[in-house]
């Protein structure tokens, strides 16, 4: 999955047409991608009890979900990694992004404790506070 944040009050048209440029560099042919299914202004149709996105009615906010050929593709390391590799090298440079692997249950974000922080940030130090 991907979580694509821009900053708060950007039109949604805005936040689709950026996301659109980030779905089509996932879909094939990136290895072990068969497709993608991207929505904008919330999260995906809540599928099964368990999950929430927690992003409903933002118009800043986009979600690819992307399908691979196989489920040794999910696991870590995230699938193909070069996708956060690509968004991170700064495409689109004010949006803070996630891809992370689907999990059932509680806490299904990826991680137990999650913070984010919204901040104009010079993207070559900002690995200096990722592990902090």
């Amino acid at each position: 999955m991907v979580d694509f944040f821009l900053p708060q009050g950007t039109n949604i048209e805005a936040t689709r047409a950026r996301i659109t440029k980030v779905d089509t560099h996932v879909r094939p042919p990136l290895e072990g991608v068969t497709g993608t299914n991207t929505v904008v202004g919330g999260d995906h149709t809540r599928f099964m009890l368990t999950y929430d996105g927690g992003e409903s009615g933002n118009p800043a906010y986009g979600q690819i979900l992307v399908d691979v050929d196989g489920f040794d593709r999910i696991a870590p390391p995230l699938i193909p990694p070069e996708i956060q590799t690509w968004l991170d090298a700064g495409y689109p440079p004010e949006a803070s992004t996630k891809v992370w692997q689907f999990e059932l249950g509680p806490g299904g974000r990826g991680s137990k404790i999650e913070t984010r922080f919204y901040a104009h940030l010079n993207r070559t130090n900002i690995g200096v506070y990722r592990d902090d």
